[in-house]
């Protein structure tokens, strides 16, 4: 089955998603939402990290985390806090666009 636009390419390439949570976080909550919503259009492979882990601890202090969630796209820092679904579905179709065969990288 084709993806919505039409793009053979969304089925096969899958795009990397890092989450940096926390327990009892309703932001992490609505970002989890937010990310199986954009699964049923994107091929995502997602990657959940505890923010109090030690990876967590680093990443927050190298990217300013200063409150969970935070999010990377294909290891590219986008934020922290609520995450926007429509944000991140313009970032999706950058990176997928940029993906396509003759086009550069995002």
């Amino acid at each position: 089955m084709p993806s919505p636009a039409g793009d053979p390419s969304r089925d096969t390439i899958p795009v990397h998603l890092l989450l940096v949570a926390s327990p009892d976080c309703h932001f992490c909550l609505d970002a989890r939402a937010v990310l199986q919503r954009l699964g049923r259009d994107y091929r995502l492979h997602v990657r959940e990290v505890q923010l109090s882990s030690p990876e967590g601890q680093d990443l927050a202090a190298r990217h300013g985390i200063a409150f969970p969630p935070g999010l990377f796209i294909e290891d590219r820092f986008i934020g922290f806090g609520r995450v926007s679904e429509r944000k991140l579905r313009r970032l999706l179709e950058q990176r997928l666009g940029a993906a396509a065969p003759g086009h550069g990288q995002v």
